[in-house]
Parts: C-alpha cells; structure tokens; sequence
C-alpha cells in the first residue's frame, strides 16, 4: 500500500547511524507535513506552559507583577509583527518578553523591595539580573535563543546598555523591541513610589532617547500608534491573568488606531 503525501520532510539516516547494517535501505523516509505540524505545535504549547511556570515563579519572587510580563509580551508581538519578524521570531519574542526579568530570583528579596536609592554595588547586583536570567533560561531546551534576547534586553543603540555596551544592530532586534515595549509600559504604569506617566510625557521621554537608549524605529511604530497601545495596556492592567495563561491583544482588544 502506498501512502500518498502532498508535502512531505524527507528524513535521510546518517552513514554513522547505518552503518554495519546491510538491510537498511539508504532511500529517504517521508514523514507527512501534517504530522511535522502536529509535532511543531506539541512542541509550542509545551514552551508555552513551561513560561508560564516560570512567569509565574518570577511573580511569587516579587519582581515584577503578572500582569506587567504580559503586557509587555502583548505589546512586544504586535511591534515585531510590524517589523517583520518571523513567527518563530515572535514565538521566542513572546516568551522573551514574559521571562524577561526572571533573573530577579537569583537577587536577595531584601534587594528587591529596599526603599530609596540604590548605592553602587546594589545597582551593579540589580544590572545582573538579565545574565542571570540568560543562565537560567539557556539550561532548558529549546530555550536557548530566549535566553539570548532576554540576556541582552538592557543594551542601548549608544553602546550605554549592559551587561556588554553592545551597539546598534550588534543587539538582536528582538532585545531592542523587548526594551522599547518594557520601558513604554513601565511608564504607563502605576508604581508603589509614582503614579502612571501622562501619555504625552512618555511619549517625550521615548522619542527624548530614540537612538541612544532605545532603538529609533521601534519609537516610531510607538509614536504612530501611542492611543490604541495605551488603551491595550490600560485593559491589561484591569485583568488578573492566571498562571501561564496568555492574554492576547486582539477579540477584547480594539486592534484599529
């Protein structure tokens, strides 16, 4: 019986893997592209529930609230479409975006919630958490170019960032969009030491940094669309996401300007 395939992965055993075996056939094996999605799906919502957990570790450590994780990931995704990103590209910008400040769980709790200015070695302690959130995301499969974006998601354009004063397009596009969309919703939001920002001063103090510490085309795509972000975040901060659930911008959201 023959199986008929439309579109098909064709799969050929390496020589070390045949060899000493003279009955094993050298043609290609067929496995349905139906069956490379189903795989390719599996695999998603698995990475999926994974960040979830984790998201959800990062917010019994008090960093950061649930709420803020995903609404940056909301915003994140809808730039990196208009920038063209890949879907992979947006899956790992995504999951980027909800782990980003996981690195907070290796820093002293009384580090996290100290009142007043920092000294210097309490800020050089606070400006470790994107290297520790690369090693801590790298060491699960599949988590490797997450750990990369997240690991580089406080550089600036003007080589003032860190961990490693990269410049320009030496950041991944996507740590540029992740720091753009992290900053935006920071000063929409309320703070235990200030209130949210108006919208014309945030958008002043993004296109104030355009360049130097925030990539210029993704604070033009803010520019553009500052009223409809705004009224996402706002929804947002209204909700109370469940553990690993994923709120995504569009049905409740209005996706015009």
């Amino acid at each position: 019986m023959t199986i008929q395939t439309s579109r098909a992965v064709l799969l050929r055993p390496s020589s070390s893997a045949t060899r000493g075996f003279a009955d094993f056939d050298d043609r290609p094996l067929l496995l349905p592209q139906l069956e490379v999605k189903r795989l390719e799906d599996r695999l998603r919502r698995l990475s999926a529930g994974a960040a979830g957990a984790l998201a959800s570790l990062a917010r019994l450590a008090g960093a950061h609230s649930g709420r803020d994780t995903t609404a940056v990931a909301v915003l994140a995704v809808d730039l990196g479409a208009q920038l063209g990103l890949d879907p992979d590209e947006l899956f790992e910008l995504e999951m980027s975006s909800l782990l980003h400040d996981i690195g907070f769980l290796c820093l002293p709790d009384l580090l996290l919630h100290r009142q007043g200015p920092l000294g210097p070695e309490e800020r050089r302690m606070i400006q470790s958490h994107p290297q520790f959130g690369r090693t801590l995301l790298e060491r699960i499969p599949g988590f490797e170019r997450v750990g990369h974006i997240v690991g580089l998601h406080h550089e600036q354009p003007d080589g003032r960032g860190y961990p490693r004063a990269l410049r320009g397009d030496e950041i991944p596009m996507a740590s540029r969009i992740l720091a753009v969309a992290e900053g935006f919703n920071a000063m929409l939001s309320q703070r235990s030491y200030r209130d949210r920002l108006p919208l014309s001063e945030a958008l002043d103090r993004l296109r104030a940094a355009a360049g130097t510490r925030y990539d210029s085309r993704v604070i033009e795509l803010i520019d553009r669309q500052a009223a409809r972000y705004r009224r996402w975040l706002r929804e947002l901060s209204e909700r109370t996401a469940e553990p690993g659930e994923r709120l995504a911008p569009f049905g409740p959201f209005d996706s015009g300007n």
